[in-house]
């Protein structure tokens, strides 16, 4: 039986679409009824101060239901209530035990939820690895690309380099070249018959690199129709040089093996501080 009624926010790009939609995996696992609110994606004033992303699947590709906007309506109000004085004095257990909002610095009890939660965060905080990844690849398999790129045969010594600037420089929260030098000097020494491609979202200042003059090639937005195409494309490498992002992370984390080099940056953010998981045999370079 459900216990809980539960609406996980969607929102930002595929790496976090899909580290959403884990967590909401989480929450089902948990004996919750869980449905996706997508307005991210449809409402201007849900991301006129993000990046423009777009939602490349629907809710249902991964077993969901997105919210209807009755629901929508009913939830919003019982935020509102949520954050009333009024029904903080008069009805204070309307906060722990019929309404409450989470984000990603929220501490809660799955098992103890309120009988109605909306979770608006990016749940980048993996905490079983393992299982996590099964469930993602299982629901991409479904994906005729997704499976074809995955079960590829890995080329040996093909590396996928991961740069992203753009927004992150207005941020910023952009890997100074230093990260991707260092990381191309390791794996010179470390794989054999080693060569490497780019992705990035800025190829002017990539192409004007020194690290980039034995790319085999460079890869930009414009080179795919949509992100899920360069994702894929991502995973029939061998070895993976990832920025700090959730898009490369996820990228890394679904198409290595036990051959594979993962390096990522030992500061994610130099400005703040970021839980992420990795794997014990991924290794951090210095940024």
């Amino acid at each position: 039986m459900f216990k809980n009624i539960c609406y996980v926010t969607l929102k930002g790009g595929l790496g976090n679409q899909l580290l959403q939609y884990n967590f909401a995996n989480d929450l089902i696992q948990s004996g919750k009824n869980v449905k996706i609110d997508t307005r991210f994606y449809q409402n201007k004033s849900y991301n006129s101060l993000d990046t423009p992303r777009a939602q490349l699947f629907n809710s249902s590709f991964f077993g969901f239901d997105s919210t209807t906007s009755f629901e929508n309506i009913y939830k919003d109000n019982l935020e509102k209530l949520l954050y009333s004085k009024k029904i903080n004095t008069y009805i204070p257990f309307f906060k722990n035990s019929a309404f409450g909002r989470f984000n990603d610095s929220s501490k809660f009890d799955i098992e103890k939820l309120p009988s109605v939660s909306v979770f608006d965060g990016y749940w980048q905080e993996v905490k079983n690895i393992e299982s996590s990844w099964e469930y993602l690849i299982n629901c991409l398999k479904q994906n005729e690309i997704f499976e074809k790129a995955y079960s590829s045969k890995k080329i040996n010594g093909s590396t996928m380099i991961h740069i992203r600037r753009t927004d992150y420089v207005l941020l910023n929260q952009e890997l100074k070249k230093d990260y991707y030098k260092n990381s191309i000097d390791y794996l010179k020494e470390k794989v054999k018959d080693f060569n490497y491609t780019i992705f990035t979202d800025d190829y002017e200042w990539v192409a004007k690199q020194s690290f980039s003059e034995h790319a085999k090639n460079i890869y930009s937005p414009s080179s795919f129709d949509n992100d899920f195409l360069s994702f894929c494309k991502m995973l029939e490498f061998e070895n993976f040089v990832i920025a700090n992002s959730t898009f490369s992370y996820i990228a890394a984390s679904l198409g290595s093996n036990l051959n594979s080099k993962v390096l990522y940056p030992k500061t994610w953010f130099p400005n703040r501080v970021k839980k992420i998981n990795f794997e014990n045999s991924w290794i951090p370079i210095e940024n």
